[in-house]
């Protein structure tokens, strides 16, 4: 992915930390995998008339998930905004169509590995927007933890 690809997305989306968006920047620290499908999931928001929160990358993921996950470059946790402010967050809890649609936009991805749900995303009518598969690897449609984000995680070949 060219710097200018990287560049372009990063105008796209909202950041809870500056490092994130450093990250996204950096070849050294973030897979071309997941800028394209991050592309996708920006896109997915533009759709429904919405704006991406990334709440953690690679640098301000709190915990090492191995080479496949934020640590290896290949995923990002974030929510859905209804404008480019960090705070203006769409409801995830079933109530906003929009939430479910953009999933779904993520979940069409060529470039999708694994969506986690946390939180109040992680309902039947979310489920119900993407692929679950919870018995093979890679898992997908998981709960990923009660703090409510969604996992993001790119293809990785």
């Amino acid at each position: 992915m060219s710097a200018e690809a990287r560049a372009a997305l990063t105008e796209r989306l909202v950041y809870r930390n500056e490092s994130d968006k450093l990250d996204l920047l950096d070849e050294n620290l973030t897979q071309t995998f997941l800028i394209a499908f991050l592309i996708d999931i920006a896109d997915a928001a533009d759709a429904v008339g919405c704006k991406v929160l990334l709440t953690a990358v690679r640098s301000d993921h709190p915990t090492v998930d191995g080479p496949h996950g934020h640590n290896g470059g290949f995923a990002a946790d974030g929510w859905l905004l209804n404008s480019a402010k960090d705070g203006d967050y769409v409801s995830g809890d079933g109530s906003d169509e929009r939430f479910a649609k953009w999933l779904a936009g993520m979940d069409a991805s060529p470039y999708r590995r694994q969506i986690g749900l946390g939180g109040e995303a992680h309902n039947d009518k979310n489920l119900a927007a993407i692929t679950v598969q919870l018995d093979r690897d890679p898992i997908t449609g998981f709960l990923d933890s009660s703090v409510d984000h969604v996992h993001m995680g790119s293809t990785i070949a």
